[in-house]
Formats: structure tokens, C-alpha cells, sequence
């Protein structure tokens, strides 16, 4: 039961398995998932950064039970991280403004490929932790 929740957090339903880029894909369903529940809500965006904070020890716990289970570090399925930081980078998003969220995919997916600054050291962290921060796939 363990394994089945964590593979289902950690791939963000099976996102995580579709062919070439599973972390473009994992983006993509947080942007769809993030820009229609706000909207739908009618609340603001940054409820979404809430919930990417709120994601990062639960989708690092998924991806250690991942790792764990594969044998493979970091393996390329886990999205979970993805669906956390593109959240977090659509914080600020304005609810009516479609650009701001298109915007918010791409400098997140750029930053997410490219690694900025101390963003690729992160990924030497233990328990998961390493497989949260944005990773290229």
C-alpha cells in the first residue's frame, strides 16, 4: 500500500510515465491543474504556492519510497517536484491573465533544465530531499 501511494504522489499519476520529457509533462499538469483550480475556486494563485511548500516533504517522502523501490537514484518518472516548483513558481500568477501562467511554464521549465546558481548542489540531499529540488529530465 505504501509503494502504491508514494508511486502515485511521486509520478503524479502516472505523468510521470508518459514518453520523452516526463518533467515537461509534469509541469504541464500543474499549470493545467494549477491555472483551472484557482480560477475555479476564484481564490488567488498564491494558494498555489501554499500548496507546493505543502508538497515538498510529502513528494520527498514519495520520492525516497521511489528510489528505494527502483533501486535507481533520482529516477525519471518521479514528477512530483516538478508539480511543487511549478507551483511555487506560479505563485504570482494573476488568475485572469493566461500570459503570466505561459510565462511562469517557461522561466520555470528554462530554470528547471539550466540549474541555476546553488540549485544543482541541492540535489546531493538525502532522504528524497535531493530528487525535490527542480532536476533535469
Amino acid at each position: 500500500m505504501k509503494y502504491q501511494l508514494a508511486w502515485v504522489l511521486a509520478t503524479w499519476g502516472a505523468v510521470g510515465r508518459l514518453p520523452k520529457a516526463p518533467g515537461t509533462w509534469g509541469s504541464a499538469a500543474a499549470l493545467v491543474i494549477g491555472y483551472y483550480g484557482i480560477r475555479a475556486a476564484g481564490v488567488e494563485a498564491w494558494w498555489l504556492g501554499a500548496a507546493g511548500v505543502v508538497l515538498i516533504p510529502v513528494g520527498a517522502w514519495a520520492a525516497r519510497v521511489l528510489e528505494e523501490a527502483t533501486g535507481r537514484e533520482d529516477p525519471q518518472e518521479v514528477v512530483v517536484d516538478e508539480v511543487s516548483g511549478q507551483w511555487i513558481a506560479l505563485t504570482f500568477a494573476r488568475p485572469d491573465q493566461p500570459l503570466d501562467w505561459l510565462v511562469g511554464f517557461a522561466l520555470f521549465r528554462l530554470f528547471d533544465v539550466t540549474k541555476p546558481g546553488p540549485i544543482r548542489k541541492l540535489e546531493a540531499q538525502p532522504n528524497g530531499y535531493g530528487v525535490m529540488p527542480p532536476k533535469t529530465t
